[in-house]
This record gives structure tokens, sequence and C-alpha cells, in this order.
């Protein structure tokens, strides 16, 4: 008998339920995915205000590292809480 998959609202819970559960009880209510494809919720996005003279700046360097800008601009937030919390801790 196949067990019920419950609504997941966030990545943290997916992987709580999965390192308790064994997915052959779950086994009806999986989907295959074409190869290669990988499932992730959806990630909370931010809106940043910044002057066109920037925006261009940063899209610039943006394709000169051949990604997006707004990949670009993810990575060096990151960089930046790692370096801040390395000197706050």
């Amino acid at each position: 008998m196949s067990a019920k998959l419950p609504q997941f609202e966030t990545e943290e819970q997916v992987r709580a339920f999965w390192a308790d559960h064994d997915s052959t009880q779950y086994f009806n209510e999986l989907e295959e995915l074409p190869e290669g494809v990988t499932m992730m919720l959806p990630k909370p996005t931010i809106v940043l205000h910044i002057d066109e003279v920037s925006l261009e700046r940063l899209k610039r360097i943006a394709a000169s590292r051949q990604v997006d800008y707004y990949t670009l601009v993810g990575s060096w937030l990151l960089e930046r809480l790692q370096e801040e919390e390395k000197v706050s801790a």
C-alpha cells in the first residue's frame, strides 16, 4: 500500500522528511523527471534598487564571466556574508 506524500513549504521540510522516510513507500506518488533535472523549491526573492550606470557595469562584469548578472550578485553577496561572519566570529 502506497502512502500519501505531504505538502512541503520549505527545502528544510523536504530534507527532514526524506531523512526519516523510505521512498519506496511513496513510489506511486513520485513523478519521474527527465535525466539531469532536479526538483527544487522556489527560493525567496529580494528586490535591489541600483542606478542604471551601476547595473550596466554589473552586466558587463557578469558577461565577461559568462554568468547572469543576478547570479553574480548572489555569489558576491554570499562571499561578503562569509567575510562578515569571519570578522564577527
